[in-house]
């Protein structure tokens, strides 16, 4: 028996499905800013991805292009 098999044998499906879940939840919640940016942005003003120094973001991504 493996280290790995060892550790998997201790985790019972109830916590992998625990953490899943939870990974699930905490992805979803930290998705939202984005996905509403991406909702309210039309052809005239683009949502730019950035939810903190959204005054500063385009310009450090110029910046790194030089």
């Amino acid at each position: 028996m493996t280290a790995d098999t060892a550790v998997a044998n201790r985790v019972s499906r109830r916590e992998w499905r625990w953490v899943l879940g939870a990974s699930a939840v905490i992805l979803l919640l930290t998705s939202l800013p984005y996905l509403y940016g991406l909702l309210l942005s039309s052809p005239e003003a683009q949502f730019g991805g950035f939810v903190i120094g959204v005054e500063d973001g385009n310009s450090y991504l110029a910046k790194m292009r030089l």
